[in-house]
């Protein structure tokens, strides 16, 4: 008996502490008739949880008092997001949801009124091949930049300007006459080419001398030899 009478005294004090947060929704133009069927009111997270009548308007029951973040829920669209604040006094403020600035107070209408910001995307579309980005591809300007530099040039400069064709004809007589050091370098390859050609000679003149002194050296030896052959056989006969 105790137990039962200290459940309907929490039980109304849980009644009175609760609070009632409503609003609508405004669906877009192109949203099917059961839009509402397949949206749910989520109050900080999945914490409570509310459906949308027909008409767009909702209401979520059984709220005590703090801050919630209220949050409607579409599969194919994205709604406007509000935060409510409720007193102890059970007075109920509405603000609008800033996240680079969450201390910033932008307050909205109470009732609530939440529309929808577009629709949900879920996949990136596929980039397609334009061609802006040919242009400005680095392969492409390295190859159009020069040509078109080469093209502006040509036209910005006049050809039949005397002084400018002076000053070509000059070039080309430079181009066309040959180079000092060119014709020396060649002078001194000419001049080494032909030293060796006398060292040759002097090389052949060498080995014909020494052939000539290794004769007489052997014609004098054998003149000798003979010499001292005829002294010894004239002893002899002496004796």
């Amino acid at each position: 008996m105790v137990t039962a009478i200290l459940l309907a005294i929490s039980f109304s004090v849980t009644l009175t502490d609760a609070y009632v947060i409503e609003g609508s929704l405004t669906p877009p133009v192109d949203a099917p008739m059961d839009w509402h069927a397949h949206t749910r009111i989520h109050v900080d997270g999945s914490q409570y949880v509310g459906f949308v009548r027909s008409d767009g308007t909702f209401q979520v029951s059984g709220v005590p008092s703090g801050s919630y973040l209220i949050e409607p829920i579409h599969p194919s669209f994205i709604f406007q997001t509000a935060r409510v604040d409720i007193n102890s006094k059970g007075r109920i403020r509405a603000r609008r949801v800033n996240a680079p600035q969450p201390n910033a107070v932008d307050e909205l209408p109470y009732p609530l009124k939440l529309s929808t910001h577009g629709k949900a995307v879920y996949f990136k579309p596929r980039e397609q091949l334009r061609t802006i980005d040919l242009l400005f591809n680095p392969n492409v300007l390295y190859v159009l930049v020069p040509f078109l530099l080469v093209m502006v040039l040509t036209k910005m400069v006049n050809t039949n300007d005397p002084e400018l064709q002076k000053e070509l004809q000059q070039m080309n007589l430079q181009q066309q006459l040959p180079d000092m050091s060119e014709l020396l370098s060649s002078v001194s390859l000419f001049g080494d080419r032909k030293k060796p050609s006398g060292s040759g000679k002097r090389r052949v003149t060498d080995d014909g001398n020494r052939a000539t002194g290794t004769s007489n050296e052997a014609g004098f030896g054998s003149a000798t030899h003979h010499g001292s052959s005829g002294r010894k056989e004239k002893k002899r006969r002496a004796q």
